[in-house]
């Protein structure tokens, strides 16, 4: 049988499918974006195995309004490109606050530009979920820092350059998938 497959069967009937879904559960959580990059974090996201993409309405957000029904195109069209066999589920998007106060299980992240130095290497070795919080083209605003924190989401930097808004997200999922998912 190839790598990466899996058997299921079921009485005398046996069936091959694709073991191609992650064993991370990572949640996404972008602040919207403007024009399409918000297209293209759903896209690559869903190409990267995010289970969830939970859009977040941010103080320098410059976009206000989300496009589900979008959104949740693209993601299929991306699922099937990339032969996963799951569609992440998107969500509308939701105050900042109100995904910070969520329970979520597993790790909480927070890439920032500002002084901080942990890197995704300094987390621990294991984790089954993860949810990353991405801020907005104008990054997030001092007061929404000390919020997340607040609520247990780690901040880290993604390395010494500042990246855009759309690649943040991409990278963060790229390297949680590295360390603790598809690794």
């Amino acid at each position: 049988m190839p790598t990466g497959w899996s058997t299921t069967s079921s009485s005398s009937v046996a069936t091959a499918a694709p073991a191609r879904e992650s064993p991370l559960a990572l949640v996404l959580a972008p602040a919207l974006l403007k024009g399409t990059k918000m297209d293209l974090v759903v896209e690559k996201a869903t190409e990267l195995g995010v289970r969830r993409l939970a859009p977040v309405l941010t103080r320098h957000a410059v976009s206000r309004t989300g496009h589900g029904e979008r959104w949740r195109r693209i993601a299929v069209a991306a699922a099937k490109q990339s032969g996963r066999t799951r569609v992440p589920d998107v969500d509308d998007p939701v105050p900042l606050a109100e995904l910070l106060a969520a329970p979520w299980p597993g790790l909480r992240l927070v890439p920032w530009e500002g002084d901080v130095e942990d890197r995704v290497s300094a987390l621990p070795d294991r984790a089954a979920g993860v949810v990353a919080v991405v801020g907005p083209e104008g990054g997030l605003a001092e007061d929404e820092m000390a919020l997340a924190r607040a609520h247990g989401f780690v901040p880290l930097t993604l390395g010494p350059r500042r990246l855009r808004a759309e690649t943040a997200a991409i990278v963060i999922s790229a390297l949680c998938q590295s360390r603790w998912g598809d690794g």
